[in-house]
């Protein structure tokens, strides 16, 4: 994997929520949050397991397994990642752990909107 921009900001998200980087579903993650990102069209999440499958060579239900091991590891001993607002009210519910879709979903809103204000700002400032 290469080490765009992107790519380091979306590892420093998943640090920020308290996700281990030595778990290997935290490299799914990341993996599969750029393909969402990079996508010209809403990817489902079969398409995103698929799509990390292509990049790391992993089958896709390996993939899975891997992300959903890392959210249930991140809601299991980090406290203020139901707190944060990289996660928004999606993942703010009674429930234990969300889904591997809502998860990736919304880390990749959050890193949409972080990208959009940089362009915004950088316009203004010129």
């Amino acid at each position: 994997m290469e080490m765009t921009k992107q790519i380091v900001e979306i590892m420093k998200v998943l640090r920020k929520l308290g996700m281990h980087e030595n778990l290997i579903g935290f490299l799914y993650t990341v993996t599969a949050v750029d393909a969402i990102l990079n996508s010209d069209h809403v990817l489902r999440t079969m398409e995103t397991y698929t799509a990390v499958e292509e990049a790391v060579g992993i089958p896709a239900s390996r993939v899975e397994r891997g992300i959903r091991h890392s959210i249930k590891t991140l809601y299991a001993t980090s406290d203020t990642v139901r707190n944060s607002p990289v996660l928004g009210t999606a993942c703010h519910s009674n429930k234990d752990v969300p889904s591997n879709s809502t998860f990736l979903s919304s880390v990749a809103n959050y890193i949409r909107m972080r990208q959009t204000e940089e362009v915004i700002n950088s316009d203004t400032e010129a």
